[in-house]
């Protein structure tokens, strides 16, 4: 990162590091993201961490974080893709800051649309993110939605394929992820769902002591109803719809829109 000033530390994960930076030879001193990931020794592990940065450079919407450069360093040892800044942090954050049911309804409208606008065009080039939440969908300067973190996508071979692989965040996870079953796009969607869910109440739709219990919430697909005071029909029409456990009901992201 020799060509980079880090201006903060922005997280840790398993996956490595992520910082805010400034590129040395940048007179406009541009905020970028840049994520370092550790990459194993295993031939596996390293096409893994080479994955996003594949995902990402397909991808061109204003609604989907951008993708400007990746390099590896240490030996070949860690992989630092460069990426998009969100100066306003992230819907979690905006959720967190807010009292619980009382973020505008017309903010939500908003997130939630260009949030389907971001992923009907990252499921356009047959691509899942699998891992759909609050935490991924980051905020802009002028407070637009953007979807980032593609670290776990998948690109899929053809218009028709099922994914297997159980992956994303649990309090997000589809019904068919939960039974272990195939999945496409509209698992995402079901994310999303919950994402609405979490910006109209302040909290996940379904709950439960321990894996098991959560999972048996969202198989039965019961989630305490939204304030109908303090949200209107047609927003809480489409969370129905995105939260239809009937994967041939639920909406895909183009339905939204």
């Amino acid at each position: 990162m020799d060509d980079f000033s880090v201006v903060r530390k922005l997280g840790r994960g398993s996956f490595g590091e992520v910082f805010a930076c400034v590129r040395r030879d940048d007179p406009s001193r541009r905020l970028v993201v840049v994520k370092k990931i550790t990459m194993g020794a295993k031939r596996s592990d390293q096409e893994d961490a080479m994955n996003e940065c594949r995902v990402l450079a397909k991808l061109d919407s204003p609604y989907v974080t951008k993708y400007y450069d990746s390099f590896v360093e240490n030996g070949g040892k860690e992989l630092c893709i460069v990426m998009e800044y969100a100066p306003k942090g992230t819907v979690h954050q905006l959720v967190r800051a807010s009292p619980p049911g009382r973020l505008d309804e017309s903010t939500i409208w908003k997130l939630t649309l260009q949030s389907a606008l971001g992923l009907h065009h990252i499921h356009r080039l047959k691509i899942l993110h699998r891992d759909i939440k609050s935490e991924n969908i980051f905020l802009d300067a002028r407070g637009d939605a953007k979807i980032g973190d593609l670290g776990v996508a998948k690109v899929m071979s053809h218009e028709g394929s099922l994914a297997r692989t159980l992956v994303g965040t649990p309090y997000y996870l589809s019904p068919e992820l939960c039974e272990n079953k195939p999945y496409d796009h509209k698992s995402d969607v079901w994310s999303l769902g919950c994402v609405i869910y979490e910006m109209l109440t302040g909290t996940h739709p379904f709950h439960g002591d321990n894996q098991g219990a959560l999972f048996m919430k969202i198989l039965r697909g019961k989630y305490p109803p939204v304030n109908e005071r303090a949200y209107g029909e047609d927003i809480r029409a489409l969370l129905d719809r995105c939260l239809a456990n009937d994967v041939r009901t639920r909406l895909d992201a183009r339905g939204i829109l």
